[in-house]
């Protein structure tokens, strides 16, 4: 695997509600193994010539220190992600955070074990880092990368099913039910908002 595909983030989404939410027993734990460690080897190999080309960008701009002078695509995450740190937003006063944290999110990927919780986890952090223009970094990678993130996560299992290779990770686990439809990260981002409410009540309450 080196160029990622919509297919690859319905696939990636759908084994994680399968693991993560529906609690399904793994089949075929060494098959799930190798499709996330191969899209994890894919993030790094295709994000890294961006986050390089990125820097460069900044330096050709003059947004930078003056101690940063190159960058090059044999630069280490690590390496890229100090010199990210040495460069600025148009307006010459902030940082770049936004790419830094998405650095760092491709950095702590490439260092994760190969367990299949840990994997899930960072890949998934990656695809919610996001640019200056707040898009996920998918978009970096092809609007039809982040049309399929979207979807992942407005729709249904119905939909992940509909539009993963299903044939294939149907054989991963026990007791899949293409026919059962279930509301998906609808109900995630509900413990988000839920946790938020009660913070933003509790901030209300104390000036009261």
């Amino acid at each position: 695997m080196n160029k990622i595909t919509p297919e690859d983030i319905y696939n990636f989404y759908l084994t994680s509600y399968y693991i993560d939410r529906l609690k399904k027993p793994i089949k075929n734990k060494p098959n799930i193994v190798n499709f996330l460690k191969d899209l994890k080897q894919s993030y790094i190999t295709n994000l890294k010539p961006i986050i390089v080309n990125q820097i460069l960008k900044y330096i050709k701009r003059g947004r930078i220190d003056d101690d940063l002078t190159k960058v090059s695509k044999s630069d280490s995450l690590e390496v890229l992600l100090d010199k990210m740190k040495k460069t600025y937003r148009s307006d010459m006063s902030r940082r770049n955070t936004e790419w830094e944290n998405i650095i760092e999110a491709v950095l702590n990927l490439s260092k994760s074990s190969n367990s299949i919780k840990k994997l899930i986890y960072y890949l998934d952090r990656v695809n919610n880092t996001i640019h200056n223009t707040g898009e996920s970094v998918l978009s970096k990678l092809g609007y039809n990368l982040l049309s399929a993130f979207d979807k992942a996560h407005e729709g249904t299992l119905d939909t992940l099913q509909n539009n993963a290779d299903f044939d294939t990770i149907s054989q991963w686990f026990e007791n899949v039910d293409k026919s059962k439809k279930a509301s998906y990260m609808r109900d995630r981002w509900g413990v988000y908002e839920s946790t938020f409410d009660k913070l933003y009540n509790k901030i209300i309450n104390e000036v009261k």
